[in-house]
This record gives C-alpha cells, structure tokens and sequence, in this order.
C-alpha cells in the first residue's frame, strides 16, 4: 500500500537557503534536469538514503514535462507496433501512480471510433483484448464494443458515413506540472535541495571523473559549484548539449520530435470521454482529451532542428490538427480563430538513425560516460518512476563498489505516496471564505495542499479573488506558488503553477502586472524588476500564442 506523506513538510523550500546549502556541502547525488525524471531520480535516490541537489537552468517542468497529452497511458500505438515490453511496463505504471496520487491521476473512459474495414474492427478489438491482458485487469473496466447511437450520444457530431461502431476502454489523465512539482515536494519533504533558475555551465573533475557541476544562478548572478559522488542528467532534449559540454566529441543521444497541442474552450468543442481519432491526413491517430474545463487536441509528431529553448507551433501544425478534427467532425468547422492557445513540447527520442519519428521506440536508454556521468534519455510520462528506478539502481550499485553504502537499499517509490494526494483524509475546508466551486477545485488541483492555499485565501481580501473572472484560480495560488513551490517569475506563476497562460486568448498578459505585484510583495521586487518581469513573461508567453 502507498505510504502517506502525512506529517512531513509538503514544501519546496526556501530557494536562496537552498542555493546556499547546495554550495556548502558534497552530495551523494547531483541531478541535472527538473522535469518528471529528474523529480522521480531525486525521489528514488533520497528515498534509499542517499543525500542529492538537484538543480534546473529554467522552472520546474518547463520542457516536456509541461507540454505533453497529459496522459498516463499503456500506449495502443506502442502495442499496434509490436513494442510489448513498454506498452506492459506502462500499464503497470500506470495502475501504481493511480494508486499512490489518486485524484491527480484519474481514469478517464477513451473513445475510439471504427471506420470502413469489419476485418480492421475485429483486429483492435484483439489488441484491445491484449492491452488489458498485458494491464493484469487492473482497470475499472473492461473494454467494450458500442455501437452508433451509443457513439452518438457520447460524442454528437461524430461522422457516421463508414461508421461501425467504437470501443471504449480505461486509460488516465493527469496534470503533467503538478504531477512534477508533488514529487519534486515529496523528494523534498525526503531531504533533497532542490533550486530552479540555477543552470549548469560545466563540470568539475578530479582525475579525469566529474565530481561536481558549476552552476550559475540565472535570478541572482551567483556563481557557484555543487559537488556529487555521482552526477546525472535528466535534461531531456538538453541531453546532447550537456553531454557535449564534457565531451566535445560526444555522439547524439537524442533525437528531438515535435509535438504540438491545441488549447479549445470546451463550449465550442468538447466531450465528457477522450477521443481516439483515426481520421488524421497521414494516417495518425489525434486524441481530445478534457483538460481544465478546456479541450486539449493534439498531437503532431515530426523532426525538430530548431532551438530546443523554444519550440514554436506553426501554422501548418495547427492546421494539419484541425483538419483531423474537422475530418472527424464535419459540422465542427474549427478554424484558427476557434484556437485559445497553442503549445509546441519535445520529445526526447533516444537517437537510432532516420524514418517517421512515430515508428521510433518510447523506451529509455542511460548512457555512462567516461568521466563517470549518468544520463538518461527517452522514455516517457506514464513511465517515469520506473526509468528513475534504473538510474538510481546504478547509483546504489556505483556507491556500494565504491564502499560509500554497505548495503543496496531497493526502490520503495512504488509504496510512496506523491505530495498532497498520497491517500489520506480530505481535509476539511468548510471554515474556508470561498465559494464552494473554488473549494473544490482547489481540492483537485492541491490534494490536501489545498488547505495551505485556502489559509493564505484568508490573509487579505485581495488573495480570496479569482485571477481571471472565467476561470476558477485565486489570487492565493500566486503567493502559494511563491512561499510553497519556488515560483520565481510571473511565467512560472501564470504557465506552470497554474495554467492561465493556456487557457486565455491574451496568454494572461491582461492579469500579468497584477499577479506580478503580489509575486514583488512576497519576493521584495522593486519597480525596475518587476517591469523586468513582465518583459519576460511577454518573451515566454509568445510560444503559447495561435500563429498569424
């Protein structure tokens, strides 16, 4: 069963204390990269016992982390193309992180309409027999055959010409930010330094072994150096770029795909179920997932040799999107005007040569390197505790080789529950000043956090206010994201704490000097920086705007 975190301080501390710490002492463990692995390898590693600093040149899950389907997943497409082991691994993985953050992930009934071939439908429904056989029936339920008026009711506007029906099966959804930010707490509350903005600009060695990372803090200035026995990158797309920073002549590890989503308001567009579609130009299948009382579509899949620190969707990305929807939903008529944002993210592939980035493997590789760095590279959402558990298996085996541990502690993340909705008691929130929708989503989105958010809600009249009239968030998160989870800048703020850059058509600019102001009263901001601030947010902010 999973092990409540009740009791421990559910928190990221104090970022200039954590800087400061991490310059004062040696770790067993440095890990570069704040997305979901890197928070799953700083989880495990404290978990078995071993002291880590894990730090990340940008925001937590500012990379693919954030930008993804929001999807923990077996994979039908991974089991369509024979990959068996990920697809299993991912169910299983799935079933756990149901288990362990109940509420943050959540099974959702997924749709996928049948055209054209009865041989083609007999076919999917085998594979859909294996996907929960390979699941050990660790479903709500069972996948089932339905029929057209059914079809109809669950998605009305559905093309019916060639139509013979649909399956419907079990999947999760999740929020793939705060996914990254309760285990990066979790890893917290276990003992790990944990510092955002602070990038590493190359390594220390001793004796040809990297022993350590030069880190400059991209807020303060503050050069400093952070010393591990073991040093491991979890950058994602950034791979490349670090392992080349030790080894000018390092091959390529990662292979960057694209994949862009669009952001629709659930009025114009949208269901109570996800979507399957096969109705994609080139054959792919789309998924329409609910999404914060939104519809997110998506995804593409195509090479990417642009700049991996802001990857861009382009017209025809959108385009090639809508045209698949429109496909499937004649009636639909979605256009570039019905786009309320857009949000381009980067697969991290392990490099293995040319041909369709959809045919190239979801599993993980690590590479060791001759200065003794770890790095990890592929993989994806569903199946992140189980890539950190390999890391960190090498880890433990490298410190007891090496007579630093006597003993090799095993993984026990499978029995840890994540942040605030590791299982427990709901908390009571009816002394709350809010209304009863607030109190509600913020109880989705914090777990039992959501009593700290509702406490600061009572400070000031100011806090208990919603950040934007149409959506349900209060002022409150911002100081909560500030005092609880490192938010830094109004992006980390307004992007990633919570998700009104997404979920406006201005990308938050019309609230972006409000929330700054109270982000200045909390952080001591002066004029000159807050102005500073919103300049970057306008730079951030533009990756999510619909393109001319």
């Amino acid at each position: 069963m999973p092990v409540s975190q009740t009791g421990r301080t559910l928190a990221l501390r104090n970022r200039d204390e954590q800087i400061q710490g991490m310059a004062d002492r040696e770790f067993d463990v440095v890990v570069v990269g704040g997305g979901i692995t890197g928070s799953g390898i700083a989880l495990d590693c404290t978990a078995r016992g071993l002291s880590v600093a894990l730090v990340d040149k940008g925001d937590f899950a500012i990379g693919t982390s954030s930008r993804s389907t929001k999807l923990v997943h077996g994979g039908l497409r991974y089991l369509a193309q024979y990959q068996f082991r990920v697809t299993h691994e991912a169910l299983t993985e799935r079933y756990v992180l149901e288990q362990l953050a109940p509420g943050l992930v959540e099974w959702t009934p997924f749709v996928l309409p049948m055209y054209g071939s009865v041989f083609e439908m007999a076919k999917v429904g085998v594979g859909l027999v294996l996907y929960d056989t390979l699941a050990g029936g660790r479903t709500p339920n069972p996948h089932r055959r339905i029929g057209a008026d059914e079809l109809a009711a669950m998605a009305p506007g559905l093309k019916r010409d060639r139509l013979l029906g649909a399956y419907v099966y079990s999947d999760c959804r999740t929020d793939d930010v705060r996914l990254t930010l309760e285990v990066l707490k979790t890893a917290a509350s276990r003992g790990a330094t944990i510092a955002n903005h602070a990038e590493v600009t190359g390594f220390v060695k001793e004796g040809g072994r990297a022993t350590g990372v030069q880190v400059t803090d991209r807020l303060g200035g503050r050069r400093f150096v952070v010393r591990g026995r073991t040093v491991v990158l979890a950058t994602g797309v950034w791979i490349d770029h670090l392992l080349r920073m030790d080894d000018p002549a390092a091959p390529r590890c990662v292979r960057p795909a694209k994949g862009v989503h669009l952001v629709i308001e659930r009025a114009r567009f949208g269901f109570d179920v996800a979507l399957f579609l096969p109705t994609a130009p080139d054959g792919r299948l789309v998924f329409v997932v609910p999404w914060q009382g939104a519809t997110l579509i998506g995804t593409t899949d195509t090479d990417y040799d642009e700049s991996i620190d802001s990857p861009l969707a382009t017209r025809e990305d959108c385009e090639y999107l809508l045209t698949s929807i429109n496909n499937a939903f004649p009636e639909a008529r979605l256009t570039m005007a019905d786009l309320v944002s857009v949000q381009a993210g980067l697969r991290p592939l392990v490099s293995a040569g040319g041909g369709d980035t959809t045919k190239v493997s979801r599993e993980d590789r690590i590479f060791e390197t001759a200065s003794g760095i770890v790095a990890i590279a592929g993989g994806k959402l569903t199946t992140y505790r189980k890539m950190a558990e390999r890391v960190t298996d090498l880890v433990v085996k490298r410190h007891v080789a090496a007579g630093h541990l006597t003993t090799a502690p095993v993984c026990a993340t499978d029995r840890i529950g994540i942040g605030g909705f590791a299982p427990g008691p709901t908390p009571a929130l009816g002394s709350a000043n809010l209304p009863a929708a607030t109190l509600e989503y913020l109880l989705k989105t914090y777990g039992r956090s959501a009593a700290t958010v509702a406490e600061i809600a009572a400070e000031q009249a100011v806090l208990a206010k919603p950040i934007v009239p149409t959506l349900p968030s209060v002022m409150a998160e911002i100081t909560y994201a500030v005092r609880h989870e490192q938010a830094r800048t109004i992006a980390d703020a307004l992007a990633r704490r919570t998700h009104v850059v997404q979920l406006t058509r201005d990308q938050g600019r019309a609230v972006a000097e409000r929330v700054g102001r109270v982000m200045a009263g909390e952080l001591g901001w002066n004029d000159a920086e807050l102005r500073s601030q919103l300049a970057s947010f306008e730079t951030e902010v533009s990756q999510y705007s619909v393109p001319a």
